[in-house]
């Protein structure tokens, strides 16, 4: 620990030097990266520790090598030098096998954003790190702090969707794709797989959840539990319908405007949508759709959770008094019951007499 001080008075002496020339500026970070990675390779190799302590001797070792690690940290962050952290410093932390300490401080760095992840092959191995050891609600937390762009978004998408990473595919869809449709697809099939098991439970009971759509964009109100369970659905449709994207951005008003026409359009599609992704398959071959027509996706989300359903289209016609351009393509044939008033733009009016079609025309209303 005392080389790491003399190495950043050393640096402090050098950021006072007279002149900002990049011949100074060359000088600084050639003595960092000189000085600091013997540093960092001589503590490593002469300090064995545990990465899960058992003993007391252990623990103190641990704490020790993490008091070291956030040192270092401290010191490359604090003088813009990322780029040899994330590069040449973390190298010798996997060449010793160290780099579980070495992610564990850097994750509240990264989640307060005093880290800032930029660099391919490093976010690679983070993401590699928490998938192996099957942290997948923290790997979630720091996907949402960086820029799904720096990374291979391919993969990034696949792996939220391998591991029901729902809050991170909002944030990687909305923010970096601009989709708002897909995040709501996912979630319609978490709904749709999870309705019975959380209607009924084993002894006959409905289990109740907390409203979600008050939460005034504080997403860490959101428990694991909510999230594992689909409800996170109600969430996403009352960032969208106020004009935010999840967890904290407020949209530009032409981009909201956008994402909330887009977004009730599909949510009150009068059939559903023919898009193979949004059916499973199963065993036997037949095609397991999202809800049943009319209105499949407005129909399941009411009953998976009737009030939740109306605060979120509470949210969205409080305060517009018509959302333009949507076009339902009426199937008469197949529903004459429906008014061709439906093809109409939405109003309140129109979504309310599409509620009460609903309530009148089901057996389990």
């Amino acid at each position: 620990m005392r080389a790491l001080s003399s190495l950043a008075s050393k640096y402090d002496s050098l950021c006072e030097l007279q002149g900002d020339t990049w011949e100074l500026i060359d000088e600084r970070e050639r003595y960092v990266d000189k000085t600091l990675i013997n540093v960092v390779r001589f503590f490593l190799s002469a300090n064995y520790f545990e990465q899960e302590p058992k003993t007391p001797d252990q623990l103190v070792a641990l704490e020790r090598a993490s008091d070291f690690t956030k040192g270092v940290m401290k010191i490359c962050l604090e003088n813009r030098l990322q780029s040899l952290l994330f590069g040449k410093i973390f190298s010798i932390y996997v060449d010793y096998d160290r780099d579980p300490t070495f992610f564990k401080v850097l994750e509240p760095q990264v989640l307060s954003k005093s880290a800032v992840l930029d660099e391919p092959a490093f976010i690679d191995s983070l993401v590699d790190h928490y998938i192996a050891t099957e942290k997948f609600s923290a790997l979630e937390d720091l996907i949402m702090c960086f820029d799904p762009l720096a990374f291979n978004i391919h993969r990034l998408v696949s792996i939220c969707r391998s591991f029901k990473l729902y809050r991170a595919s909002m944030y990687i869809y909305t923010h970096t794709l601009k989709d708002f449709i897909t995040p709501l697809i996912q979630l319609l099939m978490a709904v749709r797989d999870l309705h019975f098991e959380l209607r009924t439970m084993p002894d006959g009971s409905v289990r109740r959840k907390a409203s979600l759509t008050s939460l005034n964009g504080d997403s860490s109100n959101v428990s694991e539990d909510v999230t594992q369970k689909g409800y996170l659905v109600f969430v996403y449709l009352a960032y969208v319908f106020t004009g935010r994207a999840y967890p904290y951005t407020v949209l530009p008003p032409e981009e909201a405007t956008i994402a909330r026409r887009d977004v009730a359009n599909f949510l009150f599609s009068l059939t559903q949508e023919q898009d193979f992704d949004h059916a499973s398959v199963g065993d036997d071959g037949s095609v397991n759709l999202i809800g049943r027509e009319p209105y499949p996706y407005l129909w399941l989300l009411i009953q998976f959770n009737c009030e939740e359903t109306f605060k979120v289209i509470k949210l969205l016609v409080q305060d517009i008094p018509e959302i333009g351009g949507v076009d339902y393509e009426l199937a008469e044939q197949d529903f004459p019951e429906v008014s061709r008033s439906f093809s109409l733009p939405t109003t309140r009016q129109a979504i309310i007499d599409m509620l009460v079609f609903l309530m009148q025309h089901s057996e389990s209303a």
